[in-house]
């Protein structure tokens, strides 16, 4: 579950439902498995 827009990996980057890639390390939060909170 990720309940806001900073990436879990990373910390430095922001990631949204609409964008669900980090814009620092890329990491991918895939929509069908991540739960937005």
């Amino acid at each position: 579950m990720i309940d806001s827009n900073h990436c879990p990996q990373c910390s430095d980057g922001s990631i949204s439902l609409e964008e669900p890639y980090c814009n620092q390390c890329e990491f991918y939060a895939d929509p069908d498995i991540v739960v937005w909170g």
